[in-house]
């Protein structure tokens, strides 16, 4: 892919109830956008410079509840792109020499992210159906749903956030190995993305990237897995129905669980913890001039000493100063 930074270009629209929409690039003085790991909902952190509009504070136009979007193109001679669309959530005015107003705009997975309900979950429901039941009832369009068969069994929640029981029904995917999902909204509808499904042929090498780094640790390694039953007296031990050994040659650190139904239940909860606490926890990240068509998800190439494919976790893009600072995870086979 041959991209030029120095060509790239954003704009930002403002689109008030009336429909007549509002170019208001040249008074946009600060930017930045962010996708972070864990959080299904975009935000956009803007501040402008207070001026007048056709007779009238433009304060007045950008009041909360007012819908923005961000667009960028390659060069002149493309076409514009969405980057993101949300509805401004909080406002700041501020009254000084350089006085300005900040903006906290997120994108419409907000509402999901924030809201709390009791949610039954039925044992052959799976990943997808919950997902697409979630966003129907609060309102948001569904765009590229990729299909999880996974069910991850019967659950009731009782209180917890959408946002939270969509990213646990995630996590119990890739848990089980049934495949590794990102959520996140595009043009205004919510898409399930499989990590790494994207065609993305630009390598990150040291030419491009400003810095980068990498930790590894064993810390919080679980080297060994013991599962127990139930016990039918409060004064007995539990039945051992499951142990797996890992990287012993660590040490032996011992993480129990209780409660298993049989054996098999045994194995899968075993089997669970392994895969996320039984490896090496190794974090990427690296600095460079921002690429506006890298999203959340995407798989990328790094050609530095850990050379290699990654999963892009979280982004955090400075509009203003054209660079992002990514969060790696290496790319599973």
């Amino acid at each position: 892919m041959d991209i030029s930074v120095q060509e790239i270009e954003y704009r930002y629209v403002l689109e008030p109830p009336d429909g007549k929409k509002i170019n208001i690039t040249n008074i946009v003085t600060a930017a930045s956008h962010e996708e972070m790991k864990e959080e299904i909902a975009a935000r956009l952190s803007l501040t402008v410079k207070q001026i007048k509009h056709e007779g009238d504070w433009i304060s007045k136009k950008l009041f909360l509840g007012s819908q923005l979007r961000v667009e960028y193109r390659l060069n002149e001679t493309e076409n514009w792109e969405e980057l993101f669309r949300g509805t401004n959530y909080r406002f700041t005015g501020k009254t000084s020499s350089d006085s300005g107003l900040d903006l906290t705009i997120y994108d419409n997975l907000y509402p999901m992210a924030q809201s709390e309900d009791q949610v039954k979950i039925n044992k052959s429901e799976t990943v997808s159906e919950t997902i697409s039941k979630l966003a129907k009832k609060w309102n948001v369009p569904l765009g590229d749903v990729a299909t999880i068969s996974y069910a991850p069994g019967a659950e009731l929640y009782r209180g917890d956030k959408i946002g939270y029981i969509i990213t646990e029904r995630l996590k119990k995917t890739r848990e089980r190995k049934r495949g590794n999902y990102q959520l996140r909204s595009s043009k205004g509808k919510i898409h399930v993305i499989e990590e790494g499904k994207n065609e993305f042929g630009f390598i990150f090498d040291r030419d491009f990237i400003d810095s980068a780094e990498q930790d590894h640790s064993i810390e919080n390694i679980v080297t060994r897995v013991k599962v127990f039953g139930n016990s039918d007296e409060d004064d007995q031990k539990a039945p051992v129905l499951h142990e797996v050994d890992g990287r012993t040659e660590f040490g032996i650190i011992q993480r129990v669980e209780f409660g298993a139904e049989d054996r098999a239940d045994a194995r899968e909860i075993a089997s669970e913890i392994m895969e996320e606490h039984g490896r090496v926890e190794e974090k990427y990240s690296f600095s460079s001039p921002d690429l506006p068509m890298l999203r959340k998800g995407d798989l990328v190439e790094v050609a530095l000493g850990w050379r290699g494919k990654y999963i892009v976790k979280s982004i955090s893009r400075n509009i203003a100063q054209m660079s992002m600072n990514i969060d790696l995870e290496r790319a599973r086979s």
